[in-house]
């Protein structure tokens, strides 16, 4: 039996098959269509990574200024302790253009004062949660992996941050030692 013959014989069985293939094809193209004709980002973000510390935290946020600043929170209720470490917190900022992240580590010094932030002095940053061109930042991003687990499954996953826009998503690199919840600082200007 040719195969000619058999599609013949079996049209009913060849369109039950085939027919729901092209339908996830088509439902596949459509879904990457309206994503993949926004632009992409065009301001770099800024955002970061606090480590645990009994001592307190070092928080990273933008000035009045539009410059980065680290301020020391202590704990209200530290009592010192012989294995206390230093809080240190990790400062991210992604480039879209080239697709990688810059970061540098923030702690106290011997006098108890927060370290310089020379690495990002020169930045002028904005606050706001919308870059200009649109862009949100979002820190963890819950979302399937793909068409046919978003239609077939309740499974998602927790995947790294994200820049969204319109339903767009663009998933930064993963930082190189995220150990805590990462938090928008800024944009660039």
């Amino acid at each position: 039996m040719t195969v000619s013959s058999f599609i013949k014989e079996n049209r009913v069985l060849v369109a039950g098959l085939v027919l729901p293939l092209l339908l996830i094809g088509i439902l596949a193209v459509a879904k990457g269509i309206p994503a993949s004709r926004i632009p992409l980002p065009v301001h770099k973000v800024m955002y970061y990574s606090a480590g645990w510390s009994s001592k307190g935290e070092i928080v990273a946020r933008v000035n009045s200024d539009g410059k980065l600043t680290a301020v020391f929170n202590a704990a209200p209720h530290y009592t010192p302790a012989a294995n206390d470490r230093n809080p240190t917190t990790i400062i991210f900022l992604y480039d879209p253009q080239t697709n990688s992240v810059d970061d540098t580590t923030v702690t106290l010094d011997e006098k108890g004062n927060v370290t310089a932030l020379e690495k990002f002095k020169d930045l002028q940053l904005s606050d706001q949660s919308t870059a200009p061109d649109g862009y949100i930042f979002e820190p963890y991003r819950y979302r399937g992996y793909s068409l046919i687990t978003d239609m077939f499954s309740y499974r998602s996953y927790q995947s790294g941050p994200t820049l969204t826009y319109n339903g767009r998503i663009i998933t930064l690199p993963q930082p190189p030692m995220p150990y805590g919840t990462l938090k928008f600082i800024g944009w660039e200007k």
